[in-house]
């Protein structure tokens, strides 16, 4: 205002001096802006953190309010997630320089991305992970909610409007993505837990045909079919459904795809965590497959070459065979892999 008013007044140098406090004062708007836009600041965090353990006990605080002719709503702040109870925890340790997930039903572990310098790092799902039991098949009626995709500030992965923004511009190129999930919604029979399977913390963009082909035909139904719902139980117990990522393809830090980090590998394994009586169908032991997730395969819809070799089913490996040159990224995953889950390991087929 003060500018306006006496510009004609002012020698040159007030000219300079003013353009310089608007440019300032714009920029650290701009600031504030981002910082809210990208995740609550620290205060507030500590605000809401407790947010979801309150909503736990609405039903019991309703109970005691009726008596007394008193009600309360079950509201939740704008953008909290409705809590789901949680399944059991698989307790695997993290990849690297992981870190847990918080307000999630299942076990996920992220991962920061290297952004170029200057630009905020996000993080990215490095595995998720549930145990195989009756928790998951268990459906205890009602209705879902309408899917849709929801996320945890908290948890400094991408926002719903960059992913939104990043997968509409690509489904107009060459190389269109899907939201890929780690734990597959098909993997619990309960309408909330599937529901609660729909959070950015628990997904990557996925090359849109090998998702809905080759992962979701070979890969997602076998595990439903044949690990979880399968009448003979030969996985219950000490068996775990690992869903995880590996490398880096590339870490968008775009205006409009702020935070969408591209994943090279995406992986699968059912852990068993202690030796399984050996059966003629199931043998002991784990199974892994691993395919590219964000590169257009050559033969298409087959996602390339997965890791280890699918094609000759019984193949048998005391330890996992050396990724190939091209995949460092996965050698890191294969020693972690060999750590926490019990041999011999066989491929899907």
């Amino acid at each position: 205002t003060v500018s306006v008013l006496y510009w004609n007044r002012m020698p040159w140098w007030g000219h300079l001096s003013s353009l310089l406090v608007m440019i300032m004062v714009g920029a650290a708007l701009c600031w504030a802006m981002e910082e809210f836009k990208d995740g609550y600041p620290e205060e507030e965090e500590k605000k809401i953190g407790n947010v979801h353990q309150a909503a736990l006990s609405i039903g019991s605080t309703r109970s005691r309010l009726h008596s007394g002719r008193v009600h309360t709503r079950s509201t939740l702040p704008a953008g909290a997630i409705a809590p789901v109870e949680p399944v059991t925890d698989c307790r695997m340790p993290h990849i690297g320089r992981g870190v847990a997930a918080v307000n999630m039903p299942f076990q996920v572990s992220l991962l920061t991305s290297k952004g170029p310098a200057g630009k905020k790092k996000f993080r990215y799902p490095s595995f998720a992970c549930i145990v195989v039991n009756d928790e998951l098949r268990q459906n205890r009626g009602g209705r879902g909610r309408t899917p849709s995709w929801t996320v945890d500030r908290r948890n400094r992965v991408v926002s719903r409007k960059a992913m939104a923004a990043f997968i509409e511009r690509q489904n107009s190129s060459p190389l269109p993505f899907d939201r890929g999930h780690l734990i597959a919604q098909s993997y619990f029979n309960d309408p909330a837990r599937a529901a609660a399977t729909f959070r950015l913390e628990n997904m990557v963009p996925q090359y849109r045909l090998c998702n809905s082909e080759y992962w979701a035909r070979s890969v997602e139904s076998k595990v439903r079919d044949y690990v979880i719902n399968h009448a003979h139980r030969a996985f219950d117990g000490d068996t775990k459904i690992i869903v995880g990522t590996a490398g880096v393809r590339k870490a968008l830090h775009e205006k409009n795809t702020r935070g969408v980090v591209l994943v090279k590998w995406m992986w699968t394994a059912v852990c068993r965590t202690s030796p399984a009586p050996p059966e003629e169908r199931y043998p002991a032991g784990s199974y892994l497959v691993a395919i590219k997730a964000t590169e257009k395969p050559p033969h298409p819809p087959d996602c390339g070459d997965p890791y280890p070799d699918q094609r000759r089913p019984g193949d048998e490996w005391d330890s996992l065979p050396d990724p190939p040159r091209d995949a460092p990224e996965l050698r890191p995953i294969k020693e972690w892999l060999e750590a926490n889950c019990q041999g011999p390991w066989h491929n899907f087929q």
